[in-house]
């Protein structure tokens, strides 16, 4: 370790040890809830299908490294047996963040045994696994068997339930830090020591606007009230709701208060409020744009540095997308004083993490006392196929000392992007069919990406077709000599993968058409998205037919796909998957009887169920057609044009 390093790590320990207390604070207040759902009900199984859904109720993020699951059963047999993780994913923000790759999965005997449980496997992550953001949820599929696949008896496991769906379920526990933050933990355990949503509350003297809502969390015991606090005058009580008045909160003078809930036990919850001036210090990512290949540069600003009379330490982890950006360098801004003394910071490309650290190794004379930049990333932008926009974000966990070398309870902060542009030429157009003999003019828009359009391979500009900017139109005049069928005209960028635009010349006014309906859905709603065929007696009706949609699965949870009316005996002929984990649903149609059961009629081929999962309103997402598809009439020929419609459902 280098001179540097050690002064450093020296430095550091000598400060954070002032802010230890308060971090133990955080750590002790952790809040979650834990939902189950058993994807294998029967009490005779020979897999334990055992799926989780953890909510962080806190304040603050939660290192998933650092949170254990525990389901108890009884293994009824001493033979090996094996985990897998089928699915583990979470939104932090708007972002979805897939980690099943870093569950893991242990088996223990308990030292004890009871009549209900011998044996539990727990259910944790790696390091590196990430966060799971205050007020954020992470969903965890997993599940177990026996290596020879012999059944379990499922009745008399202390954590089975035969719930289908995710339910509230304290006979499983969840640990975090190696304390027991949910459920009864061990079996027949004594009772729980209560709990609260929120442990620390920061607000600006005088300004808050509402009042502060905490649930409580009894596990048996009796809120008796908070400790010096009035009832109806400082709060109310409604069931386990306890709401601390906006008016008692703008009485506070700036400082730490810390409110005792009290149940008679030994240790009762507490809460810390933190009441400051409204003098905000700021920290922000910038945003930078390039192409693929390009290097660019991302700032790192300090602003209003004064309100807080300096900064003394800083202490910072960034998290990026490694497989979208190449982090080359980290250097010190011109704020930093004596920068190779006082400014560390350290790549780990592998979890697409930046470590930084500033610490004024005097211990007051080398404050960063102005605002501007405080350090500078530069990344080197890797390939995408189509415009990216990647963000460049504070992770949890950071430190921020002011002047005084105290821990700021409060930093406005404002993550950052990176918008890398594609180098790949694209190309689309709204018609990729026309009636033989009768074609209109047909506009496809180019997207060059920073490539040069050359022309169509074989076709005469100005003859065939015509350019205005990034606008290429086929005339109707070449059109109308082709023949029927399907067509490819290649887009020449002088590139190896130039794009190409397939079209059908059909021979009949009216084409065949499937079309994806549309809905409108409020939060928490289900609804029925129909699949509609249009003129089968122009294809010679439908013998046969493969294809699939895609759906959000963030946003959407498909509860049931029913074939429609005009599905002539459907238990044979009709078949569906649904696809959880990639979000499609794949639909095939075979007359069995190879000429006697076509489709013969227009309507509704297919019914779809679908039901809400997000809060989020204001949202139109899109149900649509995947790639692969295929649709042959009554003879088993297959049908050239096929008009599609994607759908989509609007939450309001």
């Amino acid at each position: 370790m280098s001179k540097k390093s050690i002064a450093f790590l020296m430095a550091l320990i000598m400060v954070v040890s002032v802010f230890a207390p308060q971090l133990s604070v955080n750590a002790a207040g952790t809040s979650i809830n834990v939902q189950f759902n058993n994807g294998n009900t029967p009490t005779s199984s020979n897999t334990i299908y055992a799926k989780f859904k953890v909510e962080n109720l806190g304040s603050t993020a939660i290192n998933l490294a650092d949170l254990k699951l525990r389901y108890y059963y009884t293994a009824d047999a001493d033979k090996p047996q094996s985990f897998w993780c089928d699915y583990a994913g979470m939104m932090n923000g708007s972002n979805y963040v897939g980690v099943t790759d870093k569950v893991t999965g242990t088996f223990v005997k308990m030292s004890s045994a009871v009549a209900s449980a011998d044996t539990y496997f727990e259910v944790g992550f790696i390091s590196g696994a990430g966060s799971l953001p205050a007020g954020g949820s992470i969903e965890i599929q997993t599940r177990v068997a026996r290596n020879d696949w012999t059944n379990y008896d499922q009745s008399n496991d202390y954590s089975y339930k035969a719930s289908g769906t995710y339910v509230d379920w304290n006979q499983v526990s969840a640990y975090y830090c190696g304390q027991l933050v949910f459920g009864l933990g061990s079996v027949d355990p004594p009772i729980q020591a209560p709990l609260i949503s929120q442990t620390t509350f920061s607000y600006s003297q005088g300004q808050v606007a509402n009042d502060l809502t905490v649930l409580l969390t009894p596990n048996g015991n009796i809120f008796r009230g908070i400790s010096g606090l009035t009832q109806g005058t400082d709060y109310t009580v409604s069931g386990n709701i306890v709401t601390i008045l906006k008016s008692y909160l703008n009485r506070l003078t700036t400082g730490t208060k810390v409110l005792t809930f009290d149940f008679s036990v030994p240790n009762n919850p507490t809460l810390t409020l933190v009441s400051y001036i409204n003098k905000y210090f700021k920290m922000s990512i910038g945003t930078a744009e390039g192409k693929v290949g390009d290097t660019v540069t991302v700032p790192i600003t300090f602003k209003d540095v004064d309100n807080i009379n300096g900064v003394g330490l800083c202490d910072l982890n960034i998290g990026y997308d490694s497989s979208l950006l190449e982090a080359i360098a980290v250097t010190a801004g011109a704020i930093v004083p004596n920068q190779e003394v006082n400014f560390l910071s350290r790549i780990k490309s592998t979890s697409g993490e930046i470590s930084l650290l500033y610490l004024d190794n005097t211990i007051g004379k080398e404050l960063i006392n102005t605002d501007g930049i405080f350090a500078t990333l530069t990344f080197k932008l890797k390939n995408v196929t189509k415009d990216t926009i990647t963000p460049i974000v504070f992770k949890s966990g950071d430190i921020i000392g002011d002047g005084n070398f105290t821990k700021l309870p409060w930093v406005n902060k404002s993550n950052g992007s990176v918008t890398i542009r594609a180098i790949i030429p694209t190309i689309s157009s709204i018609m990729n069919i026309i009636t033989l003999g009768n074609a209109v003019d047909l506009p496809i828009t180019i997207s060059p990406n920073g490539n040069t359009f050359r022309g169509i391979t074989g076709l005469v500009p100005g003859t065939d077709y015509t350019v205005s900017g990034n606008t290429v139109t086929i005339l109707k005049s070449y059109l109308n000599t082709l023949t029927s069928g399907t067509k490819t005209l290649t887009f020449d960028f002088g590139i190896v993968s130039n794009p190409v635009f397939t079209f059908n010349v059909n021979i009949y006014n009216r084409v065949f058409k499937v079309s994806i309906g549309t809905a409108t859905v409020k939060v928490g709603d289900t609804v029925t998205v129909s699949i509609s065929f249009e003129n089968v007696d122009v294809v010679n009706n439908v013998g046969t037919c493969s294809f699939s949609i895609s759906y959000d699965t963030s946003l959407l949870e498909v509860t049931t796909v029913t074939a429609g009316a005009i599905v002539p005996n459907s238990e044979d002929n009709f078949a569906s998957n649904i696809n959880t984990t990639g979000g499609a649903i794949g639909f095939i149609f075979l007359d069995n009887t190879i000429g006697s059961e076509s489709i013969k009629t227009d309507g509704v081929f297919a019914n779809i169920t679908f039901k809400l999962k997000s809060t989020t309103t204001g949202i139109i997402t899109p149900i649509a057609f995947k790639t692969g598809d295929a649709f042959y009439d009554e003879y088993f020929n297959k049908i050239a044009a096929v008009i599609k419609t994607i759908g989509s459902i609007t939450i309001n």
